[in-house]
């Protein structure tokens, strides 16, 4: 007899073969039966009970659409007397049970082999054919050689003559006389075959070697031999209705509480195996994409899903495109705290195979880990299979009858047959691998593959499943605003340098100082720019708002998504969440954590203190890349619109050390704010000391008892300030000009007996005649003590200019400087 290999189409996936295209697709060996003439018997037995599915699984969409609709829909073709026309009519589709194909490459002289697994067994069909498309115009029709049952056997010898590539395009069956058409591409099947010609897709790894450790291949194998020959008909069909009778819908009441007893963070901590990877590049998708490429993609929408959940945390076995040993990939995640392992892959199967299944251990060795796998794999693909993919059940493997004993467990009972799986379980963890669908086929790649949105799709269901499975739970509002009003008052309102732990010279900065929407945040060693400088507020319930002081824009995670890498960016304020932060103390720092989900905190991308190092959101990890210090910067903490940049900075900080200005409130000064004569006077008041004066009914517009009445009072005793001389009021609220300051001030310096001596020539300015006569002397006065300097490059007086709080409190010092 001869072995071949078998290509398996499946479209009720009555039968379940995971393949990878890359590794060893579906090694069968198919028995040749030597003699037709007394055949009686099936022509293969399945050796493996494992891989199968339940009868109540979904078969491909399309077949729906078939079934029972033998229509009118029909071609003629010509009997066998070339003189009627007979309808062949639409075929039950449905029937198709699957469809094997032998070698999908053969060198002549060699038999191709076919097998139909059609309906119950009970149909009334008194024959079948294939048709096969060759190169060119060829069409060749085969006739079933042998039936037992449900089972259809087709062989045809090939020769060098009719070398090229081939497909199977329908299947042709008669009763009652009428015959019977199935398109195999209406079923989403694509059935080629190669003569002395590898078809297009072709793998070659396709192949009868043996000395592979099958154990560690990420595939299935399925052996077929001439053993109980007789019992093979039976055996397919008790394993094609062999159906789990408890499948537990959770895990929460299992007592796995170990599983959850990290002692470091008190975490579940989830293990997500991407698949393959480096030179390993898995199965070719549809496309050409390779199956390791959308298995990283898949885990990482998985992941991301998996951190909104409360206490728990996400490791991946990689985050790029790196080979890793199967045993390496476990012991790695057992290292960093797994209490779960879950391999990311796709199927294939030469393109003629949909829908999802999920492998999970036995019940041997740990029996507790098989349930609990058992049941995650469930949940899993009850998630997957509510996206519309076709349903292939829930499979245990062990290792084949003959394979090394070392692949068995510490107790000598059978072992798991997929490495991941069996290396988890002898670590002490479930491990389960999840075939979301078939990478190359057709239907399945546009269906579930061929997007972003769809890839997500496909984690977040991965991610749904799990937490169903352990009974996880997402972190609510009320959670989170129940973490910001435990600390609330960690860090008082105020204006802070946010200092990285990784090196106190390296501050939160914007980029470039840039006020544009979305400009990027980073660290940049400190340069006391505003651009560093930033502005803590807390809501009522005890959110933080940062704001940047130079460009009045909040810190915001981009797209309002907290993910690990999630960017960080200054952003107009409008209220969200995405702008929102928690600000917690720990031992040697403080750490900033996204309102988001507190699970999520602001991190310096690679852990680097360097000039435009990255701000981002990373989970929780308690390193010096996520703990920050605040600092006061060097000026008056209480008022906000005062920095170290500005040129009035000093002269602020004078009064205000002084008391001589207050600010507007308890963080404004407002120094670009007129000054106002009321305001004015009550400085000079100050300055001498505040001394009480009686009241008198001096000017119609000072009442008394206002908080200027005292200080106006006294400057127009001693001769610092008059009224208007042509309506006798004061003007308390109207702004006082800088030749009118330069003047109060020249008469204060003369009441106090100082040396006013000091002259200078102001015609130097070009606005020089535009100063009062009543303030030419002051004036000459103030520049000459340097009291008064100019503006604009001391190019101008502007007398006539209302003074700002600012050019106040310059005055101020100076005059106090100038006199100390």
């Amino acid at each position: 007899m001869n072995n071949h290999l078998l290509v398996i189409y499946m479209q009720k996936g009555n039968l379940v073969f995971m393949s990878k295209i890359k590794k060893i697709i579906i090694l069968l060996t198919l028995v040749l039966l030597t003699s037709l003439t007394n055949i009686q018997t099936p022509i293969f037995a399945i050796e493996d009970d494992k891989f199968f599915e339940p009868e109540n699984n979904i078969a491909l969409e399309e077949e729906t659409n078939n079934k029972n609709d033998q229509t009118d829909e029909a071609i003629n073709v010509k009997d066998n007397t070339e003189e009627t026309l007979n309808l062949v009519l639409k075929g039950d589709a449905a029937k198709v049970n699957y469809f094997y194909v032998g070698s999908p490459y053969l060198e002549t002289p060699d038999e191709s082999e076919f097998v139909v697994s059609f309906g119950d067994g009970s149909e009334d069909v008194s024959r079948m054919n294939l048709i096969i498309e060759g190169h060119g115009d060829s069409i060749i029709e085969i006739e079933n050689i042998n039936r037992v049952g449900q089972l259809f056997h087709f062989k045809r010898l090939f020769t060098d003559e009719e070398s090229g590539v081939y497909k199977v395009t329908e299947i042709r069956y008669f009763i009652d006389n009428q015959e019977y058409q199935i398109v195999l591409s209406d079923l989403g099947i694509d059935a080629l075959f190669g003569v002395n010609e590898e078809y297009d897709g072709y793998v070659a790894t396709y192949s009868n070697e043996t000395n592979l450790d099958m154990s560690d291949v990420e595939g299935s194998i399925v052996s077929l031999n001439p053993d109980n020959m007789e019992n093979s008909e039976t055996l397919i069909e008790e394993k094609i209705k062999e159906i789990s009778s408890k499948t537990p819908s959770s895990l929460s009441s299992l007592s796995i509480d170990n599983n959850f007893d990290n002692k470091e963070s008190k975490v579940f901590v989830i293990a997500l195996d991407p698949g393959h990877g480096g030179s390993d590049p898995g199965s070719t998708t549809y496309y050409g994409i390779s199956e390791a490429t959308l298995n990283l993609k898949i885990a990482n929408y998985c992941k991301q899903e998996l951190e909104t959940y409360k206490n728990v945390r996400v490791v991946m076995t990689r985050t790029g495109d790196t080979s890793m040993g199967l045993e390496e990939r476990v012991t790695y995640a057992v290292s960093q705290g797994a209490n779960v392992f879950i391999s990311i892959h796709l199927n294939a199967l030469n393109g003629v195979a949909r829908g999802a299944e999920v492998y999970y251990p036995n019940s041997n060795y740990r029996p507790e880990l098989g349930t609990e796998g058992e049941i995650l794999a469930q949940q899993v693909l009850n998630q997957l299979v509510a996206l519309g993919i076709s349903n292939r059940g829930i499979h245990i493997r062990n290792i084949d009858d003959g394979d090394d004993p070392k692949y068995n467990y510490p107790d000598g009972s059978r072992g798991d047959y997929y490495g991941v799986i069996r290396h988890a379980k002898k670590q002490g963890i479930a491990g389960i691998i999840i075939e979301h669908c078939f990478g190359d086929n057709y239907a399945d790649y546009n269906a579930y593959l061929n997007g972003e949105d769809k890839l997500q799709r496909l984690g977040i269901a991965d991610a749904n499943g799990i937490a169903n499975a352990y009974n996880l739970q997402k972190i609510s509002r009320d959670e989170i605003n129940d973490f910001a009003k435990e600390n609330k008052d960690v860090i008082k309102d105020g204006v802070y340098e946010i200092q990285s732990n990784l090196n106190n010279n390296y501050v939160l900065d914007i980029k470039n100082g840039s006020a544009y929407n979305g400009a990027n945040v980073q660290i940049y060693e400190s340069n006391d720019s505003t651009a560093q400088f930033w502005q803590i507020s807390h809501d009522s319930i005890g959110y933080v708002t940062i704001k940047n002081l130079n460009t009045n824009t909040v810190l915001d995670v981009d797209a309002g998504k907290a993910n690990n890498g999630s960017n960080v960016q200054a952003y107009s304020s409008n209220g969200s969440y995405a702008q929102k932060w928690i600000i917690e103390k720990n031992e040697d720092g403080y750490v900033i954590y996204s309102a988001l989900n507190p699970i999520y905190c602001l991190d310096v991308s690679g852990g680097n203190a360097t000039n435009e190092s990255n701000v981002q959101l990373y989970i929780s990890n308690k390193t010096d890349a996520q703990k920050w210090q605040f600092t006061t910067p060097d000026f008056y903490e209480s008022f906000l619109d005062v920095t170290l940049q500005n040129w009035f900075h000093d002269s602020v900080k004078y009064v205000y050390e002084n008391s001589l200005m207050t600010g507007l409130n308890e963080t404004t000064f407002g120094p670009y704010e007129n000054l106002a004569r009321a305001q004015f006077a009550v400085i000079l008041h100050r300055m001498n000391g505040q001394p009480s004066v009686v009241y008198t009914n001096k000017f119609p517009d000072v009442a008394t008892g206002q908080w200027y009445t005292d200080a106006i009072l006294w400057a127009s005793d001693i001769g610092v300030v008059t009224g208007y001389s042509d309506t006798g009021n004061f003007g308390p609220g109207d702004n006082i000009n800088r030749e009118q300051m330069a003047v109060m001030m020249y008469r204060y310096a003369n009441y106090l007996g100082y040396d006013t001596s000091a002259s200078a020539d102001f015609s130097k300015f070009k606005d020089a005649k535009n100063v009062n006569e009543f303030a030419k002397e002051a004036m000459t006065w103030a520049v000459g003590a340097g009291i008064i300097t100019g503006k604009d490059n001391e190019t101008r007086l502007d007398p006539q200019g209302s003074a700002s709080r600012a050019e106040c409190a310059t005055i101020i010092m100076r005059f106090m400087e100038y006199y100390k």
